[in-house]
């Protein structure tokens, strides 16, 4: 496949990384991974055990504000809060506010 020792070696790390973390929280599983990375670095991994609490207006703007999270990020956490069968809250309502 043409890949080095130190590539296939990474990739595999950080697959059972994401593994373990989804087995904790299994909504990790429904967002992109630069989102699962947001949740964590600003709010907390607990965060990411209580997705339901993810449709709060205030903790939406907290993730607004954080670097490399956009308007289709968040309109692809409140597609995979619907998916997961959370209630969401609609992106363009908060932009609004």
């Amino acid at each position: 496949m043409g890949l080095t020792y130190s590539n296939a070696s990474q990739i595999y790390r950080l697959e059972c990384q994401f593994r373990g973390l989804a087995f904790r929280c299994p909504f990790a599983e429904y967002i992109p991974r630069r989102m699962t990375n947001a949740v964590r670095k600003c709010l907390g991994e607990e965060m990411l055990a209580r997705p339901e609490k993810l449709n709060d207006s205030e903790l939406i703007r907290q993730l607004r504000l954080f670097p490399g999270i956009g308007d289709k990020s968040l309109n692809s956490l409140a597609r995979a809060l619907v998916e997961a069968g959370y209630e969401s809250s609609e992106v363009e309502k908060l932009k609004q506010q």
